[in-house]
């Protein structure tokens, strides 16, 4: 049976596969997707890394709100199938509450476009389904140290689809 715990809530104590780096916390992390098996699965994944710690899952924008507002997060890993409008207020709500979380957006597919409006918005980061595991925890550990990470194909597909300067 799947553990649910964390879903649409803060997380009361760290998960007991959470192995801190001597000396260094774990990057606390929220799961925000709606799709359940993704949403459980990838938490229990990076759980299992030992230097992440589930602060929370969530299905919706609004509950990702409340565990923000509950307790210190490092990054919002959200599904870009929650749309435009909604990474928006959430980024806001964080911004406007002095958070210093970062978001990370993990999408099904690189539309130049969409990319581009959601790394206009302020997302540190987009991450392909597509991709392995040890690369998305590099896109993590990347943006939980500052960085930034965008998914190559992605800054391929943009550079595809930037206008070309004309020879005079």
């Amino acid at each position: 049976m799947l553990d649910n715990r964390n879903r649409g809530h803060a997380a009361s104590a760290p998960p007991d596969s959470v192995q801190n780096q001597p000396g260094k916390p774990p990057v606390r992390l929220i799961v925000l997707d709606s799709q359940g098996l993704f949403r459980t699965s990838l938490a229990r994944l990076l759980a299992g890394e030992g230097s992440f710690e589930i602060a929370g899952e969530c299905a919706t924008a609004d509950e990702a709100r409340a565990i923000l507002a509950a307790t210190p997060v490092d990054i919002v890993l959200l599904a870009s199938e929650i749309g435009l409008p909604q990474t928006a207020a959430l980024l806001a709500a964080a911004r406007d509450s002095g958070l210093p979380t970062r978001f990370l957006v993990v999408s099904a597919s690189a539309e130049a476009a969409r990319a581009s409006a959601l790394l206009s918005l302020g997302v540190a980061g987009i991450f392909l389904k597509s991709g392995p595991a040890a690369t998305l925890i590099e896109a993590l550990t990347r943006i939980a140290s500052g960085g930034v990470w965008v998914d190559p194909r992605i800054v391929r597909q943009i550079a595809e689809e930037s206008p070309r300067p004309t020879a005079p």
